[in-house]
C-alpha cells in the first residue's frame, strides 16, 4: 500500500520451515536530474547511428551508481497478398530495449548489452555528462515508410552500491566461465542466509522522441 522513498533504508526478512531466516537491506538512492540531452547523427561501418550526450546534475556528499538504457515503441508494417490475391498491410507493434555501445570510456557493460553502468569516480563537479550511441531509429523512422517510430525514451536510473556490485560481479563471472584458467568468481550477494540481491533504484527518464 506504501511506495518507496528516496533516502530511505529498507529491510526484507523472509522466513521458512526448516530454514535459517533470510535477510537483506539497501537503500533508494535520491533522484538524478537531468538537466540536458544533446545528440548527433553519424555512419559506422556503413550503418546510420545516433550519439547521446547526457548531461545530469549528482550530488557530491556521497559515492553514486548509474545505470543507463533506452526503451523504444515501434510499428512496422508488411505488405502480403490474401488468399484473394488482395494487397493487405499487417502492423506489428512492438516495445524493446535497444542496444548501446559505450563512447566514454569509464561507461561499463553489464551481460546486457542493452544496459550500461557507472560510478562518480570520473567527475569532480555537481554537473556530469556521459556519451553513448544506438542505431538510429529517428532516422530510419523519417526516411523508411514501413517503419514507424512510437517513442525513445532514455531512462538514468541511480542506483545503489549493492546494484552496481551485483553488476560489475555478474558480468566478470560470464565473462571467465568459458575460460578453464579463469580464478573462481563470487557472483554479488547481499542477503544473509541466502543467494541473490535485494536492490533499490530511482528512475529518472527523458522522451527523446
Amino acid at each position: 500500500t506504501t511506495s518507496p522513498e528516496a533516502g530511505q533504508q529498507y529491510i526484507i526478512e523472509v522466513s521458512a520451515i526448516n530454514h535459517k531466516t533470510a535477510t537483506a537491506e539497501d537503500r533508494i538512492p535520491t533522484e538524478t536530474t537531468i538537466s540536458e540531452i544533446d545528440t548527433s547523427s553519424f555512419i559506422e561501418n556503413n550503418n546510420e547511428r545516433l550519439s547521446i550526450q547526457l548531461s545530469f546534475n549528482q550530488a557530491l556528499s556521497n559515492e553514486n551508481y548509474y545505470k543507463i538504457g533506452v526503451r523504444i515503441g515501434r510499428d512496422k508494417y508488411v505488405d502480403n497478398l490474401n488468399q484473394n490475391g488482395i494487397n493487405e498491410v499487417d502492423t506489428n507493434y512492438k516495445e524493446k530495449w535497444l542496444t548501446l555501445n559505450p563512447e566514454s570510456n569509464f561507461l561499463m557493460e553489464t551481460i546486457s548489452s542493452k544496459e550500461l553502468i557507472f560510478n562518480d569516480n570520473s567527475f569532480n563537479s555537481h554537473e556530469a555528462t556521459v556519451t553513448f550511441s544506438i542505431k538510429n531509429l529517428i532516422k530510419k523512422s523519417i526516411l523508411d515508410d514501413n517503419y514507424n517510430l512510437e517513442f525513445m525514451t532514455v531512462y538514468l536510473n541511480e542506483i545503489s552500491s549493492n546494484q552496481y556490485n551485483f553488476y560489475n560481479s555478474m558480468k566478470i563471472y560470464e565473462d571467465n566461465s568459458s575460460n578453464i584458467f579463469a580464478q573462481p568468481v563470487q557472483v554479488f550477494s547481499n542477503v544473509t542466509n541466502g543467494h541473490g540481491i535485494f536492490v533499490g533504484s530511482t528512475a529518472n527518464k527523458i522522451q527523446l522522441y
